[in-house]
């Protein structure tokens, strides 16, 4: 199944020319932005697309702020599953539609992702590097 294309609103475009030309400063790449991000990939690019851009993107980004060592492949798949099965589900048709209709994704994401992952998985350097499946059962389809 595949989501409706949502055309993201200039705010939203504004944030992801910051974030892909690297002028997003690292102080406003907080968590919300960060799913803010991932949702605009995923409304603007078929799926396979979105995880790959957003994936080269934020490694990108890490790097040039001096985190490569921050990016995570397994984190940034998981989110972008997570945000394209709600959106799916959803189909908000803006940000702020997704964000009111998604609270439990703005939890601290150790607290999402402790649900699905072991800590020895999720910080392996295999994680980092690779999608790894969650270890922990899990439902991660919710509704």
């Amino acid at each position: 199944m595949s989501v409706d294309r949502v055309v993201p609103d200039e705010s939203d475009l504004d944030l992801k020319r910051s974030f892909t030309d690297l002028s997003l400063p690292e102080s406003a790449f907080t968590h919300e932005n960060h799913l803010r991000l991932g949702w605009v990939y995923v409304v603007s690019y078929p799926l396979s697309d979105a995880v790959d851009l957003f994936a080269e993107d934020l490694k990108t980004y890490a790097t040039h702020v001096g985190a490569s060592k921050k990016f995570n492949m397994t984190i940034t798949w998981f989110y972008i599953m997570m945000i394209n099965e709600r959106q799916q589900r959803l189909a908000a048709k803006s940000w702020e539609s997704f964000k009111t209709n998604n609270p439990e994704l703005f939890a601290p994401y150790k607290t999402v992702l402790s649900r699905h992952f072991s800590d020895t998985v999720l910080n392996s350097e295999k994680a980092r590097l690779e999608v790894v499946l969650p270890d922990l059962q899990s439902n991660l389809v919710v509704g």
